[in-house]
């Protein structure tokens, strides 16, 4: 890890103030005319010479309310591109220990207690009938009356309390460079086919307190079945497919994205680096094709222009922008069984239905290259953060794999095999016991002979 000593807050003390005023003792007639200017600029009274005040102890307090935090600010903004390094060294250590530690705030704390609660009087432990009893129709445009849970998040991430940190793939890889692959250390894979995601979290038999749950989400870690809107919480339990019934395990953690996405302060996979992306003619991307990238559904099959798309598949394809992308993870604590998962929330391209032939058109590809991309880095991110958890934890961490992209989202097949290999690259040296999920057909073993990967069916 780099070890910088932080600036960013550092105050000038008297004797430095003197020195770039312009020496000790009586300052200067060349520095008392920048800090007259400094003043006029901040509002406050000029110390000119013709200024009564001049040269009195009056001066002082001048000083500390109007000088000193103006040479604070250019002292700040000329070490910017330092303080901008050590303040991802911070970010990295910050994001280690979240890794390492599990831990929700204390927000979350006390919203569980009313969701466990809920859950608890239910028949059989109901998160369906509890999420609807704890959510109103929560929504930009929604004037119901919030419930309880609802409240507290609002108070919270008002507050600063977000429920997804702002680390980039590049923080993470930072950090990853630091642990060594050990020979006594290895992954072990498992197939496990059936498992309704809402049950990971009580299935004892492959989940452990602490293990990593990977979701099929959109880029902005909701969820919703359609790029038109981002769906309240309360219709989650209408939605069949994975990355809902997986997030919820833990009501709680939902309902904190949801109260940090309404307000705006939800961190989102890609539009940062979206924003920057252009077309052939210079043109913003997200401009020219507003439904490239919309409520954290990414459909790159909205440029039509092939020139633009090669722009979009370059840009994509670049470390360097592909690297600034987001983290997405959240610990949460699941109600009825009361144990942590570190959840990381993955999403893949819409191609919604498309047919991939065997024969690939030039457009095709670009578009397979485009998916093929998002898909390594983010199950890269995936193992990684797993191989951390159990490098740091001393035991072995369970990693529960789904496979993203290839339900509704229509992915090519072989995304499969770049996820796998990502994963098996990442986690080689590693305590993990990697589950892989399917419910249907299980294509990962479709590709973990090809790859030499040994994995063992649990049922």
């Amino acid at each position: 890890m780099k070890d910088y000593k932080d600036d960013s807050k550092k105050e000038i003390d008297e004797n430095e103030l003197e020195e770039i005023a312009g020496g000790k003792g009586e300052l200067k007639k060349g520095s008392a005319a920048l800090m007259s200017s400094l003043m006029i600029l901040g509002g406050a009274p000029s110390l000119s010479a013709g200024s009564p005040n001049a040269g009195t102890s009056k001066d002082t307090g001048f000083i500390e309310k109007w000088v000193k935090p103006a040479l604070s600010d250019i002292y700040n903004k000329i070490f910017q591109n330092k303080r901008t390094e050590e303040t991802e060294a911070e970010k990295e250590e910050k994001l280690l220990e979240f890794i390492k530690n599990p831990k929700i705030s204390e927000a979350a704390e006390k919203a569980f207690e009313i969701s466990n609660k809920t859950v608890n009087e239910t028949k059989g432990q109901d998160h369906m009938k509890a999420v609807d009893k704890l959510s109103s129709y929560n929504t930009e445009w929604s004037e119901y009356p919030k419930t309880k849970i609802e409240k507290i998040f609002d108070d919270a991430c008002s507050k600063g309390d977000l429920p997804i940190g702002n680390y980039t793939l590049k923080n993470l890889d930072n950090i990853a460079q630091t642990f060594n692959k050990e020979a006594n250390r290895e992954a072990r894979f498992y197939f496990y086919k059936y498992l309704d995601a809402l049950e990971i979290h009580n299935t004892k038999d492959i989940f452990s307190d602490g293990d990593v749950v990977n979701l099929a989400s959109q880029f902005n870690a909701m969820e919703s079945p359609s790029s038109g809107y981002v769906a309240p919480v309360k219709s989650w339990p209408y939605d069949y497919t994975q990355g809902p019934r997986c997030a919820l395990q833990s009501i709680e953690a939902c309902k904190h994205r949801e109260a940090a996405q309404l307000q705006g302060k939800l961190t989102d996979a890609l539009k940062d680096i979206l924003d920057e992306c252009v077309t052939a003619n210079g043109e913003k991307m997200t401009k020219k094709y507003p439904s490239l990238y919309k409520n954290g559904y990414l459909e790159p099959e909205a440029i039509k222009d092939n020139n633009d798309l090669q722009q979009f598949k370059d840009f994509i394809c670049n470390e360097k922008n592909i690297e600034r992308m987001k983290l997405l993870s959240q610990w949460v604590k699941c109600e009825g069984s009361e144990k942590m998962q570190l959840q990381v929330f993955s999403a893949a391209p819409n191609f919604g239905g498309k047919y991939w032939s065997s024969q690939l058109s030039d457009r095709d590809k670009l578009l397979k290259e485009c998916c093929m991309k998002l898909i390594e880095v983010q199950y890269k991110a995936l193992a990684q953060v797993a191989s951390m958890r159990a490098d740091t934890s001393g035991k072995r961490i369970g990693l529960h794999v789904t496979m993203i992209g290839n339900g509704v989202f229509s992915n090519p097949k072989d995304t499969i095999r770049v996820a796998l290999k990502a994963l098996k690259e990442n986690l080689a040296g590693h305590n993990v016991d990697v589950y892989l999920h399917c419910y249907k057909d299980n294509i990962w073993s479709d590709y973990a002979n090809e790859l030499g990967i040994n994995c063992e069916s649990l049922n």
